[in-house]
This record gives C-alpha cells, structure tokens and sequence, in this order.
C-alpha cells in the first residue's frame, strides 16, 4: 500500500482538516517552534474523525533564556539585521543577510537554480548524513549552548568546513559569517536523520555590522 503523506497548517485556535483521506490508520505528528514534537495515531473512516486535543512541551531550550529589561530590548533591536525562522531541507540555498532560503522543488529534489543573492550556508548530504556547508565566502562554527543569549557564539572558531547538522540536539546553536561580513547565530528545530518534506526548521538573528 502507497504511504500517503500530507502536510497543513493549523489556524490561529489550533484547528486543522484534512479533506478526502482514503480511509486507514494515519501517524499525525505535531511541530511548533520552541515545542518538542509530538506524535499520535489516528484510525479514520467514512465519518469525520474528531483529534483529541494535543498539548505540546515547551522545548527545553530557547535562544534568550535571560530576559531582557526595555532599555536591552532597544539595544538589541538596533542591533538586529535580518530575525525569523525558515523551513528547509536538503539541497536548500539559505542567505542570513537576505534572511531567505531557496530551495528544490520537492517533486524532484533537484538544486534550485542561483538565487539572485549570494547564499551564505547550503544543506547537503553525504552517504546519509547532513551538512552545513559555508559558500560564498562565508564561514560557520559551533556555539556553546551554556552560555545565554548572544554570547554564545562569543567563543566559535569560525572556518570554512562543513558542519554535520543531522546528529545535533535541537537547538544547538550554529554561529556564521556572512558572505557581507555580518555574524548570524542559527538554532535547528525539529530535524531528522532523513531530510524529507521540508522537516527542519531554522530559526536566526543576524546581526548589524
């Protein structure tokens, strides 16, 4: 039997519908930034199938763990360049200075074309595992997920190699230049070893030169 799957977002109270599923048992999973991902199963038939509410844990890492006072808020918001998160997967082409991913079509996989902007990192894979790797003259390292806020990238040895991504704990922050000469800070959430329907999650902040 083909494996069916699908993908939808939820509106703003939570709800969702999923229309004309062939009726079978389904495995629904759950993803929010910030929130470990839960999964439940799902037995549907002819009639509607009414999920149960679904709670979701808040992860136990977050980029700002320190909060900020107004004055800080300010300072840091001077400082920030590009913020947000972005939902990619293999072969993807990501630029922190635009704060932009461009990525494959998921019916072929293929590489996109070039964005018009220089990327600054691409994921690849090799022999099953994957990869950052720095393009552009960008160079990226690993952070220290002990220390709060900005800091935590105070410490990276920044290089031109390739960092493994797929064996990270969520979270993990990933620290960059930019090909224009900013320093960004990366978190991934919700990853998994097979890279498939746009299932990581990048969060970042780049910050002013």
């Amino acid at each position: 039997m083909t494996n069916i799957v699908s993908a939808i977002r939820t509106d703003n109270a939570g709800g969702f519908v999923f229309e004309g599923v062939p009726a079978a048992t389904y495995d629904l999973s759950f993803k929010a930034q910030g929130f470990v991902r839960r999964s439940i199963t799902v037995k549907a038939s002819e009639s509607v199938v009414v999920v149960p509410p679904i709670v979701l844990q808040i992860s136990s890492y977050t980029p700002y763990i320190v909060p900020l006072s107004i004055e800080e808020t300010r300072e840091r918001e001077a400082r920030v360049h590009r913020e947000g998160t972005l939902e990619v997967r293999e072969n993807c082409m990501i630029s922190l200075d635009a704060g932009s991913a461009v990525c494959p079509t998921r019916n072929n996989g293929a590489p996109p074309n070039a964005p018009a902007k220089p990327d600054d990192i691409r994921i690849e894979r090799d022999n099953d595992r994957l990869y950052f790797v720095p393009t552009s003259g960008a160079a990226i390292g690993k952070g220290n997920s002990s220390l709060s806020g900005p800091y935590k990238c105070s410490s990276a040895n920044y290089a031109n190699s390739r960092i493994r991504i797929d064996d990270l704990p969520e979270g993990s922050p990933i620290c960059l230049q930019t090909h224009e000469g900013r320093r960004a800070e990366l978190w991934l959430w919700f990853k998994e070893s097979v890279c498939a329907e746009g299932d990581i999650w990048v969060s970042f902040v780049t910050w002013n030169r």
